[in-house]
C-alpha cells in the first residue's frame, strides 16, 4: 500500500517484529517512536525489526532496520540501609528495594 499525502504532520511512524506483527505504533506526526520493555544489553540482528510510515489505519512499505544493541542499566551509584536500597543508572533511572536486616 502506497500512502499519499502532502502534509507530512498526517504520518507516524510504525514498526514491526521479524514475524510481521506490529510492535508499536507512533504518535501522527511524529518521526521518531520508541520499542519499550527490551532487555539491557539485548544485540539484535539487522532486519529483526522493520519500520513503516502510517496515517493512523494503513500503512507503507516496511524497511528493515539496522541491528542494535540496547544500552546497558549498569548502576553508577548504589545506596543502602537497614530497611531501604536504590540504584541509580547513569541514564537517570532508579531502582529501588525494601529489606529488612537482621
Amino acid at each position: 500500500m502506497t500512502l499519499k499525502t502532502n502534509d507530512p504532520t498526517q504520518l507516524g511512524v510504525a514498526i514491526f517484529d521479524n514475524t510481521g506483527s506490529l510492535v508499536k505504533k507512533g504518535e501522527i506526526g511524529e518521526t521518531t517512536t520508541t520499542i519499550n520493555g527490551l532487555k539491557s544489553g539485548l544485540s539484535e540482528p539487522a532486519g529483526h525489526y522493520k519500520v513503516a510510515f502510517t496515517d493512523g489505519t494503513n500503512y507503507g512499505p516496511q524497511v528493515a532496520l539496522d541491528g542494535f544493541t540496547t544500552l546497558s542499566m549498569k548502576p553508577s551509584s548504589l545506596v543502602a540501609s537497614n530497611q531501604t536500597g536504590s540504584a541509580q543508572t547513569g541514564l537517570g533511572q532508579t531502582a529501588s528495594s525494601v529489606a529488612a536486616v537482621d
